[in-house]
């Protein structure tokens, strides 16, 4: 980041070469969204087996989703009008193309369509990662109808998995090559104003997750009769044990459904879930961990995982 502050004061001109590293380091994440998250969604769907079971635990998971982003939400917009985050930010200087094809409002009819999609090898071209949800949610459902006989696919849905966490790792190890040109891009672009109101706003972003932290998370963790601080102990991929599958299961839907819930335009919010079932004992009591680890994760620690 000092890097790229240093070249972009120094060297404005190269402002448009520093924008292309980090448009290379945003494409290679956006690259691997729809490979990963469609195994992902299959496996989970197929290992849970029963329909009753998964619609149950889906509303559930979808239910409380909606109510902790809306409170998230309230927390941001109070936040920010009492900081006043944003306001040294020369939107002037914005492109206009770069606001173009904003939505101004919410089109039912045109969601309900782009959730099914007429051609699934387009929803996988254009990143639809709501077509690739629905998809995978049939997908799953028909392998675990057709039972042992596609066992050879769900060993190949979950050896790519694998394979694309591999890969998000060896990308992850180039995300300061990513931040050096965009932050000097910014730099040479819009001067070191910017920066200052950048760090106004991290210092914001910051003090909302310390609140949640604090005060939110732990009245959940208090509701469901968790141990708050039994969850965080790694920020490693932790393998269950075999007797836990009944967690595996769980954390695996939750952990598609929350990732996919927190990827916009190649951005990641995105924890472990493998560690959240880590410490449990027993099937019926390693559920809400589960949950709760799942739900507590997409606005912490920005290190990609997966169960199966």
């Amino acid at each position: 980041m000092a890097l790229g502050v240093a070249l972009g004061m120094l060297f404005p001109a190269a402002g448009p070469v520093l924008k292309v590293v980090g448009e290379l380091f945003l494409n290679l994440i956006e690259m691997m969204l729809v490979p990963l998250l469609f195994p992902l969604v299959a496996l989970s769907i197929a290992n849970i087996g029963s329909l009753g079971r998964l619609g149950r635990l889906a509303g559930k998971s979808i239910l409380y989703f909606e109510i902790v982003t809306t409170v998230i939400l309230l927390i941001g917009l109070v936040l920010g009008n009492v900081t006043n985050v944003g306001s040294g930010v020369p939107v002037g200087q914005v492109a206009t193309k770069s606001t173009e094809g904003l939505s101004h409002g919410i089109d039912f009819e045109k969601f309900l369509l782009d959730a099914v999609p007429s051609n699934i090898f387009a929803a996988f071209s254009t990143n639809n990662l709501l077509a690739v949800i629905v998809f995978g949610l049939f997908f799953g459902l028909a392998l675990a109808a057709v039972g042992e006989r596609a066992a050879s696919v769900k060993n190949t849905l979950d050896a790519l998995s694998e394979i694309m966490l591999t890969v998000i790792r060896y990308v992850i190890r180039l995300s300061p090559l990513g931040v050096f040109g965009y932050v000097g891009y910014a730099v040479a672009t819009y001067g070191f104003s910017l920066l200052v109101s950048l760090g106004h706003f991290i210092v914001v972003v910051y003090a909302g997750c310390l609140l949640l932290l604090v005060v939110i998370f732990p009245a959940i963790a208090m509701i469901f009769r968790v141990q708050y601080f039994g969850c965080c102990a790694t920020s490693r991929t932790s393998c269950s044990s075999p007797t836990q599958r009944g967690a595996r299961k769980l954390s695996s839907l939750l952990c598609s459904s929350g990732w996919s819930k927190s990827v916009h335009n190649g951005r990641l919010c995105h924890s472990p879930f493998r560690s959240g079932t880590h410490s449990t004992r027993t099937v019926p009591r390693s559920t809400r961990p589960s949950h709760f680890c799942s739900w507590r994760t997409r606005m912490t620690c920005p290190c990609p995982s997966a169960s199966n």
